[in-house]
């Protein structure tokens, strides 16, 4: 966790069974204005003993996730957030990608509860984060998504380009500037947990 209190250090995440998208945004707590500080996207496949590739369909899903959960726990370990977000389960295509989808979160979840177990998984909807950067519309595609992020003007991205980012990395953000949001909408850090039931 962030070592003054002028600063809060906000984690922020986009699940998924294959690609995970992470960020780390720091918060000025005086000005209220975010910095990102990292922004990229872990691949499950490569997180996974060696011989997950003779494993198919949902076991090889879950080898990915265990993968990814352990990164999380090392990076959950090494930033020390005083927050962290991640988009919300979303009724997918298909029921088995929904389901697919629940494990991904589920994955941040317990990765949390076994590195920082105080700490609070805060849920955000992906019509909601697409909103914050006004991206949430009939047809919104991933560059709309991008072009909104960009249009975002408090966002500090310091040396991190934008451009440079996958679409997992760029939602994972939206996620995070959804987050920051909220705290600067009034959301005291001892009451955020009646206000999401992550």
């Amino acid at each position: 966790m962030m070592e003054d209190n002028e600063h809060l250090r906000l984690i922020t995440v986009d699940p998924g069974t294959v690609t995970l998208g992470f960020g780390v945004i720091d918060i000025d707590m005086v000005t209220l204005k975010p910095k990102v500080i990292e922004a990229f996207t872990l691949d499950g496949s490569v997180m996974t003993r060696a011989w997950v590739d003779t494993a198919a369909g949902e076991e090889a899903a879950r080898q990915r996730i265990m993968g990814l959960n352990a990164r999380l726990q090392e990076l959950f370990l090494h930033y020390r957030p005083d927050v962290v977000s991640c988009e919300d389960n979303f009724l997918a295509r298909s029921p088995h990608a929904f389901k697919m989808l629940a494990e991904a979160v589920a994955a941040v979840r317990y990765a949390l509860m076994a590195t920082l177990p105080h700490s609070h998984l805060y849920l955000i909807p992906p019509t909601e984060a697409k909103k914050t950067v006004n991206a949430c519309f009939k047809g919104t595609g991933k560059d709309d998504v991008r072009q909104g992020l960009k249009s975002y003007s408090d966002l500090d991205w310091g040396d991190i380009s934008i451009d440079m980012l996958d679409e997992h990395a760029v939602d994972a953000i939206v996620v995070g500037v959804c987050m920051v949001e909220k705290i600067k909408a009034g959301y005291e850090l001892q009451s955020w947990g009646t206000h999401n039931n992550g």
